[in-house]
C-alpha cells in the first residue's frame, strides 16, 4: 500500500535558523505521518526564500536573534574548516558506516607487542 503525505508549514517570519527549521520539518513529520505505512524517503522545500536583510518580524514573532545569528555563523565557520558535519543538531545526524581506525596499526600487527610501541602510544580507555 503506497502513501504520499505532504504537510506545509508556515513560519511567521523567514528564518535561517537551523533549530527553527527542525522543529518546523518535525512538526510537517507529525502531521503527514499515518501508522502501518513504510516509509523509504521524505524530503523538504523551502519556499519564499529572502534575503535576511528583507526579513521583519510581526508584533508577535521577532526575526533570528543576534544570537541566533551568531550560532548559525560558528556551525558554518566549524563546518568549513573541519568538513561537512563536524558538528550539528543531534536530531539530525546522519548514521555513517562504521570503520576501523587503522591510522597508528603497525605494519606487524598483530604480531607486535605492546611493550615493543615504545612511549609515542598510549592505551586509550573510553
Amino acid at each position: 500500500m503506497q502513501y504520499y503525505g505532504s504537510h506545509a508549514v508556515h513560519l511567521p517570519v523567514a528564518s535561517a535558523d537551523t533549530g527553527r527549521l527542525i522543529l518546523a520539518a518535525r512538526d510537517a513529520l507529525k502531521a503527514a505521518w499515518k501508522p502501518g505505512h513504510s516509509y523509504k524517503k521524505a524530503g523538504i522545500m523551502l519556499l519564499d526564500l529572502c534575503p535576511a536583510a528583507r526579513v521583519q518580524g510581526d508584533l508577535w514573532t521577532a526575526p533570528d536573534s543576534p544570537r541566533s545569528q551568531s550560532l548559525m555563523i560558528a556551525l558554518d565557520s566549524i563546518n568549513r574548516d573541519f568538513g561537512r558535519d563536524a558538528i550539528g543538531y543531534a536530531s539530525t545526524v546522519r548514521r555513517r558506516a562504521w570503520g576501523l581506525r587503522s591510522d597508528q596499526k603497525s605494519t606487524r600487527y598483530p604480531r607486535t607487542k605492546f611493550s615493543e610501541r615504545g612511549s609515542k602510544y598510549r592505551l586509550l580507555c573510553h
